[in-house]
């Protein structure tokens, strides 16, 4: 929201500079920092004269982008860069036509939860984000009107961490860990190269790109979960017995199946959501690491756990239709088949 030429209007992202987009004042804050979220209130009466007197005509706002296209064979083409011209117009310009318009500044938590992407995991701005907001809006609802929310995770503790050497893993420990019910706040495994003494006092890990992740994961942790909880299990790789060694049990590990080290896991009851998972080379980037802890903290609430099967992503919906094909073709070779109920 800003004043253009001393009348109430919005600065559409994609039109204005770098230099104002990031312009702070003295208190540090964001000057054009009043996002518009496009929940507007018009009366019927300043609609009908509008149109009547400006004939409903707004301006036109040039959006570039990537449009599918023909190549010069005349196969499909899908473009990674801008190729083409949009002209769009956007209701929020009717505002320069009114003669009184209020803005309400108010607190995301509590208004605000975009969906705007198709469904899938990882995606921002999508259901399954948007969902455990309401989750999240409804439960700070009931706690402001007095009610206790049971939980046993610590909320806002930050870090529920738990260590285990090879030496002492085992099947049993990721199933333990896939039930342990943490009401909500996520779960991660990370599988690092160890730690060992350099000899100087200094312990430092044998595995450079482990070096250089921890420092990434640390410090989105300590920006993300600032005042939220999570619960992180450890498993340290010994460089013996791991380098060159196909048959590692982490290697194995029907859930882990490591092809190096550090890789970073979103786990839920069923395991890791695989999509998600970060390699030792997503490890290394800072963008995707950042987003991988956004996006576990935007899906997870107090007390509520958002299984992956449920999400809205391809996979879950493409094992439901499985099951229902599968139960399809059995009605159609037996007189009658009882199910019990899928749990999803």
């Amino acid at each position: 929201m800003c004043l253009r030429n001393d009348e109430p209007g919005v600065c559409e992202y994609s039109e204005i500079t770098e230099r104002n987009k990031n312009m702070r004042d003295r208190s540090g804050n964001l000057v054009f920092g009043a996002a518009n979220i496009c929940s507007h209130f018009f009366t019927t009466e300043f609609l009908v004269k509008f149109i009547k007197e400006e004939g409903g005509n707004l301006p036109f706002h040039i959006a570039r982008k990537a449009i599918p296209t023909i190549d010069e064979a005349g196969r499909p083409f899908k473009p990674s860069q801008p190729n083409g011209i949009k002209m769009e117009m956007f209701i929020f310009d009717i505002f320069a036509f009114a003669e009184n318009v209020k803005c309400l500044m108010v607190p995301r938590a509590s208004e605000f939860s975009p969906v705007k992407n198709k469904p899938g995991v990882g995606k921002m701005d999508a259901p399954d984000v948007a969902r455990a907001d309401v989750n999240r809006y409804h439960i700070s609802l009931l706690k402001s009107a007095g009610y206790q929310i049971s939980t046993t995770a610590p909320q806002g503790r930050g870090a529920v961490s738990m260590e285990f050497n090879e030496s002492s893993f085992t099947e049993q420990t990721l199933k333990d860990f896939s039930r342990l019910n943490s009401f909500g706040a996520p779960k991660f495994v990370l599988v690092y190269g160890a730690y060992v003494d350099d000899g100087s006092g200094r312990r430092e890990s044998w595995c450079p790109d482990t070096t250089t992740a921890m420092g990434l994961i640390n410090k989105e942790l300590k920006d993300v979960f600032a005042n939220g909880t999570y619960f992180m299990l450890k498993l340290p790789v010994e460089r013996q017995g791991y380098k060159g060694n196909p048959q590692h049990p982490y290697r194995l590990n029907k859930h882990l199946k490591i092809t190096g080290v550090p890789t970073l896991y979103l786990w839920h009851s069923d395991g890791p959501l695989n999509a998600l998972t970060l390699d030792d080379t997503g490890c290394q980037n800072a963008s995707k690491i950042s987003h991988f802890f956004r996006y576990a903290r935007a899906i997870t609430a107090p007390n509520v756990e958002i299984s992956p099967l449920v999400s809205y992503d391809g996979e879950g919906l493409q094992l439901i239709e499985s099951i229902l094909k599968k139960r399809s073709h059995e009605e159609k070779n037996h007189d009658r088949v009882i199910y019990p109920p899928v749990e999803i």
